[in-house]
């Protein structure tokens, strides 16, 4: 049986946070459609999304300390994130196919809680 790794970040082009306030906000994302190998993904299981502390800026942002994540359905497109403590938060998206294989981390996205009206753009994982 061929397991083929699944791609996250390719797919997942966009996070954008939208907090309703300080400490919760939504997250959304595009769903992953291909395996690392080019090929259709047509078993994906679940989604991971992760959040913890930062550090780094911009594109070299990685969460630092982990404070939390949650399993969602492989059709969920978004979620409430809830932390406290973390400021700003940084953010990823992994994909599970059936076979229990998780990819590597979507790029990070980074959202400061104190500026609520900014999106933040989650570029394709190379």
């Amino acid at each position: 049986m061929k397991r083929n790794r699944v791609v996250c970040g390719a797919a997942i082009a966009l996070l954008m946070c939208c907090p309703a306030f300080a400490g919760k906000f939504t997250a959304r994302w595009t769903l992953p459609t291909h395996n690392t190998d080019g090929s259709p993904l047509t078993d994906l299981a679940n989604l991971r999304i992760t959040w913890g502390t930062c550090v780094g800026t911009g594109t070299n942002a990685q969460v630092s300390k982990k404070l939390g994540s949650t399993l969602l359905s492989p059709s969920a497109t978004s979620t409430t994130v809830t932390t406290s403590g973390a400021n700003p938060v940084c953010l990823y998206l992994t994909s599970i196919n059936k076979a229990g294989v998780e990819s590597v981390p979507s790029n990070v996205a980074v959202k400061f809680l104190t500026n609520p009206g900014s999106p933040i753009v989650l570029p394709g994982h190379k």
